[in-house]
């Protein structure tokens, strides 16, 4: 039961996405009720659809095995699973050679991430997170982990380093999470930049004065790979330390939406 209950809840995507509709199976078990009746093979075409609407389209197209299920739509069996997840394995192992291909022809600088995905202002100091939210509420920790922090950041740097042979300049933090302290592990790693939202920059740091900013437009011209596809434009901000912070001004759908509403509405009062 537990486990029907996180499938519906997980699997049964919103009706208006792209993804659902290309599928007349997968858009009715989606436009159903939680609390609907669902039987097992009705549970099955759901744990088909799923992933095969993340798997790209192209890539469904072209791999015999993925262009029949969807051509068969419904009334899955088990059998059904296995070319899929097969599918998805066979893809998942060209990933990593990609990413050290692209890099050794220098079409794109990788980054990497803390190990297991900590906040790092927070391991190192907890009250860190009164700098972004002074009314916030935080549990009374007297304990400070700069080590743990220090330590998830060679964990990432040795993973990244066994898998892809080479050692990463520039570092991701979790949730683009950064701070003063986070500098300092990151210079400390040799790491000469990192990258963050414009707006968690904004907010991270006490002292906006002593950082320069300027402003570029990411540009792939050159035929480096954008890693950022989300962003309309970058600010470096150069520390005492020598680190470089890269923020990134979001460029989501939402958010060019609202942009283009706003220049209509300044164009019809002109």
């Amino acid at each position: 039961m537990e486990e029907r209950d996180f499938l519906l809840r997980w699997m049964r995507e919103s009706p208006k996405a792209l993804r659902v509709q290309q599928s007349p199976r997968y858009l009715e078990l989606a436009s159903r009720a939680v609390d609907a009746q669902f039987t097992m093979g009705d549970i099955r075409d759901l744990q088909v659809w799923f992933n095969l609407a993340w798997c790209d389209p192209v890539w469904v197209e072209s791999d015999p095995r993925l262009a029949e299920l969807k051509r068969k739509d419904r009334d899955f069996s088990e059998s059904d699973k296995a070319p899929l997840f097969q599918a998805q394995m066979e893809m998942m192992q060209k990933v990593i050679p990609k990413y050290r291909e692209l890099a050794d022809r220098g079409q794109a600088e990788l980054t990497f991430s803390p190990y297991y995905h900590p906040i790092l202002p927070l391991l190192t100091h907890v009250d860190s997170a009164r700098i972004a939210n002074p009314q916030i509420q935080l549990p009374t920790i007297t304990s400070h982990t700069r080590e743990d922090a220090e330590r998830q950041i060679s964990l990432g740097l040795g993973l990244f380093e066994r898998l892809l042979g080479r050692r990463p300049k520039g570092m991701w933090p979790s949730e683009m999470a950064v701070g003063d302290s986070v500098i300092g592990l990151a210079t400390g790693a040799n790491l000469d930049w990192m990258i963050s939202d414009e707006e968690v920059l904004a907010r991270s740091l006490k002292d906006l004065s002593r950082v320069t900013s300027s402003c570029t437009a990411p540009s792939a011209s050159n035929g480096t790979a954008s890693p950022w596809p989300w962003c309309s434009a970058t600010r470096s901000f150069p520390t005492r330390s020598g680190l470089t912070t890269s923020a990134c001004r979001r460029s989501t759908p939402r958010a060019r939406s609202r942009a283009g509403q706003a220049d209509r509405r300044a164009a019809g009062r002109s």
